[in-house]
């Protein structure tokens, strides 16, 4: 049977997994749902570390939760620059390019041609984005989710 601490700390890693895996999903809504998840789940940790600091199972368990999240941030930080130096140097950006220069000459483009722009320059690029997204941002989920299973696995455990 589990203790009152074991379900407190399984229900703050739901909340982190439940975020992680929203923020994931390419929807507006899923993704400021999931944040919001990621960060209830995030602040809970510093909260319950705080009002049991002498609860060893929660000290460490909330610390482990909290040194994961910001460990998986600078892996996330270095994804984001992996994947725009890909697609920099791989990708087409003839789109971009000719928009510079109609700037440069004076020409400022209106909102409907910057998305016009945007979504040809995501067509021309998908294949390029689709390995990049992978290549940068696989190693996050996996720090994330290989921590954070591990972490509920020893929780369960006792």
């Amino acid at each position: 049977m589990m203790t009152n601490t074991q379900k407190k700390l399984l229900n703050i890693y739901a909340l982190l997994w439940v975020g992680v895996v929203l923020m994931a999903v390419p929807y507006d809504i899923l993704v400021v749902i999931g944040l919001s998840c990621f960060l209830v789940g995030f602040v809970s940790c510093y909260i319950y570390r705080w009002r049991n600091r002498r609860d060893e199972m929660f000290r460490h368990y909330t610390t482990s939760a909290i040194r994961t999240v910001w460990w998986s941030q600078l892996i996330f930080i270095a994804g984001i620059i992996l994947f725009g130096s890909i697609i920099f140097l791989n990708g087409d950006l003839s789109m971009i390019n000719a928009m510079y220069e109609t700037a440069n000459k004076g020409i400022l483009m209106t909102e409907s041609d910057l998305i016009e722009m945007q979504a040809k320059f995501i067509h021309q690029n998908w294949q390029i984005i689709r390995v990049a997204f992978l290549i940068a941002f696989l190693p996050f989920y996996g720090f994330l989710f290989y921590r954070f299973g591990r972490d509920v696995r020893r929780i369960v455990r006792g």
